[in-house]
């Protein structure tokens, strides 16, 4: 995804090119979780900018573990995936205390599995 398409994400737009994005959704029975977040939820691209979730470390956020991508500059990108339901939090910020920014955000995040869209199985490509 592009920093400019919201589609599916609530978002936070801050001065100085600051935008915090958020989505859940749940995966589709049958399919191998971190493959379908690096198919439908992440956009597979550069791999030096956006490596397989399995690679990432692990970071935590509510209380639940998941994968964060530190990678890019100025983007930072965190999964979490509670049972079948899959989130996703993204800054991308102006700033070059990205982390600090972003660390700030997930400590206020409350998971609320309850009332996330099912989603498509993404179609091979």
């Amino acid at each position: 995804m592009h920093s400019d398409d919201y589609s599916g994400y609530d978002f936070i737009r801050l001065p100085d090119l600051h935008v915090f994005r958020a989505a859940s959704a749940v995966a589709p029975e049958g399919v191998v979780i971190d493959d379908w977040i690096d198919s439908f939820i992440t956009t597979a691209g550069d791999n030096s900018c956006n490596p397989k979730r399995i690679t990432l470390p692990e970071f935590t956020i509510d209380g639940q573990a998941g994968r964060i991508r530190v990678t890019c500059p100025q983007e930072i990108e965190a999964t979490v995936v509670v049972g079948r339901r899959a989130y996703a939090f993204v800054l991308f910020s102006g700033s070059p205390d990205v982390r600090a920014m972003f660390d700030a955000f997930a400590a206020t995040i409350d998971l609320r599995p309850e009332g996330a869209p099912a989603a498509p199985t993404p179609t091979p490509s």
